[in-house]
């Protein structure tokens, strides 16, 4: 609180304004990662506010050192393990890409899409008119039930 009045103080506004939609980083803890059983499902969660609330400081777009050695060591020691990303903004995983996976899939509720863990570069995310969307890159070879399917530009369509 104290910086939030510092920079209230510095910008000349109102502390109200200058706290609307941020949020408080992730704290750190330290809890046993002792469970049995060979699979570990691990959700990465951030509060997202107004735009005004992402810094690249730990524990907020920056994971925190308490996020990296979980993410890890749950990924060494499960011989199954699911990073479940229920974060509403940009978080840097560079420090956590050392994990080989063993498969790479996206679960929504209703679809559920595996992806070779080399060509995960192929999904992109995107938010068109309000809406949200998981993107998929296809150049060529995209198959539906046995069916190839052509992909054309709307642009170069002729009507």
């Amino acid at each position: 609180m104290k910086a939030l009045k510092q920079e209230a103080k510095e910008r000349h506004q109102n502390v109200m304004l200058i706290s609307m939609g941020r949020t408080p980083d992730e704290p750190e803890y330290e809890l046993p990662l002792n469970g049995e059983g060979d699979t570990a499902v691990y959700v990465l969660s951030r509060i997202s506010g107004e735009g005004a609330d992402r810094d690249p400081v730990e524990g907020n777009i920056l994971l925190s050192k308490t996020e990296i050695r979980d993410i890890l060591c749950c990924s060494e020691k499960y011989k199954r393990f699911l990073l479940v990303l229920n974060v509403g903004g940009v978080v840097d995983l560079s420090p956590v890409n050392i994990v080989e996976p063993k498969q790479f899939s996206v679960k929504l509720p209703d679809v559920v899409i595996k992806i070779a863990p080399e060509r995960a570069d192929l999904i992109e995310t995107r938010v068109i008119d309000g809406k949200k969307y998981l993107l998929i890159r296809a150049e060529e070879g995209v198959e539906v039930n046995g069916v190839n399917i052509a992909i054309t530009d709307p642009a170069e369509s002729p009507f």
